[in-house]
């Protein structure tokens, strides 16, 4: 059965079977203003006045034409090109109007292979993932500690401890002078995690300041300056916790008569 669409850029009709159109999956292009459009959108079936009854009928057939507009075969097989070259006979007022099909439909390989490739993007990405923050996931989903471990056997890393300063707070601390030792002075801090799971032990930074409450002199400690034992300080500050340190500092002729102390991640 024949058919005729619309070109909705410049109104011009076209004559085609609905077969070769779903070969093409309905683009095609037109040949008056090349636009490319979808053939089915507005496809209707060609009214029975378009249709020939014999051959003493043709101009009236012509006149027909005329006046549904030009009509214009689909062209890619041998068949199409006939039919066009019988309606650009019988229509004369529009001989150079012709139109071809559109570009093809994507394959459903090429359409798989990009889902696939977009795959595996994702599990590109949620291994980077997972590899940076393997200490936060091992602590906060134990279930994905064998996994964890499994993947840092085959890359050669371990499993840090998590590092988050702010759930740790320094529950009390004091600066003393030791007698018959001028500059010499005495720290000493208990530090509390308040997080539910074991961390590790931060960085502490102690100012010491003036009468006017001025900085004077800096410290930094790093676990290692006040947790001696290394089996404790690889072992963190268990959930819950508390630490008790203290530490010898010499300040030297700094004069100092306070001090700041904070934590901070490693």
């Amino acid at each position: 059965m024949k058919m005729i669409t619309r070109c909705p850029t410049c109104g011009t009709a076209f004559r085609v079977y609905p077969e070769q159109l779903d070969a093409r999956a309905g683009q095609v292009r037109c040949g008056q203003c090349a636009a490319v459009f979808d053939a089915h959108a507005g496809l209707v079936s060609e009214p029975d006045s378009l249709a020939p009854a014999d051959e003493g009928a043709a101009p009236a057939r012509a006149d027909a034409y005329a006046r549904a507009e030009p009509a214009l075969a689909a062209a890619t097989s041998l068949p199409l090109e006939a039919e066009m070259s019988f309606i650009q006979t019988d229509i004369e007022t529009d001989a150079a109007t012709e139109f071809d099909f559109g570009p093809p439909p994507r394959p459903q390989r090429a359409r798989a292979l990009r889902g696939a490739g977009a795959g595996l993007l994702v599990v590109a990405l949620a291994a980077q993932l997972a590899y940076a923050y393997r200490g936060e996931l091992a602590a906060l989903t134990p279930a994905t500690q064998p996994a964890l471990a499994a993947m840092c056997r085959a890359l050669g890393c371990t499993i840090p401890l998590p590092h988050r300063a702010q759930l740790i707070s320094i529950e009390s601390s004091e600066l003393a002078a030791e007698r018959g030792a001028p500059g010499l002075f005495t720290l000493a801090a208990i530090l509390r995690n308040r997080a539910e799971f074991t961390q590790a032990h931060p960085g502490l930074e102690l100012t010491l300041t003036n009468a006017r409450d001025q900085p004077i002199a800096r410290r930094v400690l790093r676990p290692q300056d006040y947790v001696a034992d290394r089996a404790a300080r690889e072992a963190g500050l268990a959930a819950n916790s508390e630490y008790g340190l203290k530490v010898y500092l010499d300040t030297g002729d700094a004069g100092a008569t306070g001090y700041r102390l904070y934590a901070f991640d490693e």
